[in-house]
Formats: C-alpha cells, structure tokens, sequence
C-alpha cells in the first residue's frame, strides 16, 4: 500500500467496517462513518467561507466530535487547536497571531471573543452524528478541492519557556509521514487500541495519539478529558492495547492503582508510551510492574512534528533515561532533496584589514611583564606589578584556578549509566502488587529503582512486538478479550 501523503488518504487505511473512534457511552463509530462526518464537516467549513490556507480555530474538549473537527479543518483549510481552557484575552490574542478566520466551539462555552472578522460555529451532535451550526442554523455546505501533501494542514503554537511562543505551519505531508513512523516504531496494527489522554489541541495527543492510531488502521478510544480517577473505568470499558501520556500524568495514574488490582488483573496492555518530559527511573519501574508491559520513551518537537527519536520495542534493549534511536523527521515527501552542486562554492574573499586610526601605534607581541606593565595606566600599572611579584607557587594555584572546567581533570569519575533493559525482566514470576504511594519527582531523582519482578509468568507473557488477537472489527470494547 503506497503511504499515504494527505489526511484524506491517511483515513483511508482502515477497512470501512473497523472501528474507528470510540467515545463515552459505548457508541463505536467505523471508518465508513468517521470519513464519512469528516467529509460533511469540510463541506460545512468551505460553506462557511474557508479555503485552503485559512486557518480554522477549533475551542473543544476531547471528544470523538473534537477529533472530527480537526480532521475536517485539516482537510478544508488549516487546522489551529487551542486550549478550550485559555481566557478571553488569551483566545484574542491567539486569533490574531494566528489570523483566525472561524472558530468552532460548544454552544455552551464561554469566553471565546468575539472579533469582528472572525465567523463562530457551533459543534452540536451526538458522537459523530454531528454538524455545524451559526445564529441557530445549519452551515450550508459547498464543494471544495482536495487538499494536497504541501497545503498546510495545521498551526500550532509552542509553549513559550524561552520566548514569545512561535506558530508552527505543518503540511498534510508532515502529518502523513510523522504518524507513519510513529506506527512504524510501535509497530501499529489494525487490532491495536489507543486510549486517549492527550489533550487534542497537543502536538502529541494529535500525532501520536490520533493520527499514528489511524493510519494503521486502529481504533482510538476518547472518553473525554484526562482524569485519573476515572482512568482506571476506562480501561476496563474499553480495553486499550497502549496509551500514551507524560511523566505527570504517569504518576497520578500509579496514585490510584493500588485501589483497581482486579482491574489491572484483567488490562492486557502491550506497551506504554511517555515523552514530553524526562521520565523518573522509578516513575518506569512502577509502571511496568503495574501493568506489566514494557515502558517506551519518545522524544519530539512541534517543531519536528512530533516524534524524533524513541526507544525500540523489546526485545530490543532498551535504555533508561535516553531518547532511543532516531525515526526520522517528517520532511515533505513532494520536496525533492537539493542536488549537490556541480562545481565547489567559491569561498567569500577576505575583507582587507581596517586601517589603523590617526595616531594609534601598530600592535606589538608581550614578550615580558615589563613589557605589558609600561603600557598601562598608573592605577593599573600597580595591581599588574603585584600580580608579577607574587611567589611561583601562587600564580601557579592562580593558572589551574583559571583553567576552564572542560580543561580540567575530573574530580571523580562520570557516572555509570543505566543498565540497559530487557522484557520480561528476569526476576519473580507474578506481578508485583500495586503500591497506594505514587513516586514523588523529588524521590523519583533522589531515590535508586527498586528491584522489580516481571507483570506476568513466563508461560502467559506475550512478546510485545506480537499485536493482540485481532476480534470481530465492529464489536463492542467490552466484549472483546
């Protein structure tokens, strides 16, 4: 199958009949119909006046209908997810730097500003039995050209710790190419099952979480905004194969497992996925004995699209606190590498050296503190002199006092690095029970990794690369094993 290079084709991966998106309430939607209300949706937004380029604001909570929009924005024009969470004037503000033309939200929401210029339409429906509506009206639709791999098929700000935050264009192609190699590197099947936590205005809970998911043609399950004290429902409702979240969120799972151990008995997750933040050695332990599946650390920018560099899957070893091997960055298949030039690059000439003003003296080489001291002012003249004076033994402790530290020995030898690791672990033979003490940041960095005992016996340890049994396409989360 030849890989796909817009959104459009991304979607087509799935067999009309599999179970696309799945959301709170045990209502599955297929491929057929996910395509099917995306393509109604992009109708809507042309109809609404957006062409390829214009950038559509989308103010929604995860929901399956938010990952529709989006993917109807990405299609009709160009995608700008923001967080449903932001203030009027922070929204204000994101509109202009974005130059919003519509923004898309609940008719319930609050603080979204109304600007002059910019169209609101709200998202009203049931799963993705959904349409757009204005002043109480459903959007007319029109007809509208497919996107190609170069149109720009979202914006994304980054978060701004260093500075002022920077919007990120990434075309249909950069989004095709970074979910590819995300499937590519988890190796992603069609019975694979992603439960979402990520919020869907992050470039992680989109890439990652939404498009990877779908382009090998597997379902994502997205009950609503992260909360630790239902996650543990959801994996029971909905029976993921993996989830990926970051370090924080990681540790406010572990917090309540100790209180869904006939849960976690019968959750069969074939890995979990963190990145975004450095994750705690302990932090890794503890989730694998709870869920007893290997840990997979990722490292991306927005930048990047995402992902960039993760570690392998078992049995392929793996190294704790490293960013794993590299996956490539999503370039644009349609942009051809630059040739290398036929002929060498004529170097740029030497600019002649400035002349010297009227006056000045030409520069001469110090051979002697002497030397260096007559040249000098009266005030400075003294210190340098006592500098000169000072005993071999000082100006030598002076010397190596001065040496820069990437010139010096080291005190002590680096440390060694972690032990790279293995799955199943070779240790006991049951899960470890699950601890009511989640690990702290503090005690993550300052305590060493417990010992830690494989999630199940050696006779029903599944190898990870192996993709779970695939069932009946359209059945329900909960009768599947």
């Amino acid at each position: 199958m030849t890989q796909a290079a817009t959104v459009p084709e991304l979607l087509a991966a799935g067999a009309p009949d599999a179970v696309a998106v799945q959301g709170a309430g045990g209502r599955d939607a297929t491929y057929a119909g996910l395509r099917a209300t995306v393509d109604a949706l992009a109708g809507q937004l042309r109809g609404a006046g957006i062409a390829p380029g214009d950038r559509v604001a989308l103010v929604l909570p995860n929901s399956p209908g938010m990952a529709a929009v989006f993917l109807a924005a990405a299609t009709a024009g160009t995608a700008a997810p923001l967080n449903p969470r932001y203030r009027e004037e922070e929204l204000s503000l994101s509109f202009e730097e974005l130059g919003v033309k519509v923004v898309v939200a609940t008719p319930d929401a609050e603080d979204i500003p109304a600007l002059p210029d910019v169209r609101r339409l709200h998202l009203q429906g049931d799963g993705l039995d959904l349409t757009l509506t204005e002043n109480g009206r459903p959007v007319p639709s029109a007809p509208g050209p497919a996107p190609s791999p170069a149109d720009v098929a979202m914006v994304l700000q980054t978060s701004g710790t260093t500075s002022r935050p920077k919007t990120v264009p990434l075309t249909h192609a950069n989004l095709a190419v970074s979910a590819a190699n995300i499937a590519e590197s988890l190796v992603l099947t069609a019975a694979d099952r992603c439960l979402m936590v990520m919020p869907l205005f992050h470039i992680r809970g989109l890439i990652a979480g939404l498009l990877a998911p779908l382009s090998a043609g597997g379902a994502i399950a997205c009950p609503g905004d992260f909360n630790a004290f239902r996650f543990f429902e959801w994996l029971e409702a909905f029976r993921p194969t993996w989830y990926t979240a970051v370090p924080t969120m990681h540790q406010l799972i572990l917090s309540r497992a100790g209180r869904h151990a006939e849960t976690l008995a019968r959750t069969d997750l074939r890995f979990v996925r963190s990145s975004s933040a450095p994750l705690p050695p302990v932090v890794l332990e503890r989730i694998e004995e709870t869920f007893g599946a290997p840990m997979i650390e990722a490292y991306g920018m927005t930048e990047a699209t995402h992902q960039m560099a993760a570690q392998p899957l078992p049995p392929s070893l793996r190294q704790p606190g490293a960013v794993g091997r590299p996956t490539s960055v999503a370039r644009s298949p349609s942009v051809a590498p630059a040739s290398p030039p036929a002929t060498r690059p004529t170097p740029m000439p030497t600019p002649p050296p400035s002349p010297l003003p009227v006056g000045s003296a030409p520069a001469t080489r110090v051979t002697s503190t002497r030397t260096a001291t007559s040249s000098l002012p009266a005030a400075s003249r003294s210190s340098s002199t006592a500098v000169a004076r000072r005993s071999p033994r000082a100006r030598s402790r002076r010397s190596s006092s001065a040496t820069p530290p990437c010139a010096r020995p080291s005190a002590s030898p680096s440390p060694t690095p972690p032990l790279a690791r293995t799955w199943p672990p070779p240790s006991s033979e049951t899960r470890a029970p699950p601890s009511t003490n989640p690990p702290s940041a503090t005690s993550a960095a300052s305590t060493s990794p417990p010992s830690r005992s494989p999630a199940r016996s050696s006779s029903s340890t599944k190898s990870p690369l192996a993709p779970p049994a695939s069932s009946s396409a359209s059945a329900s989360p909960s009768a599947s094993a």
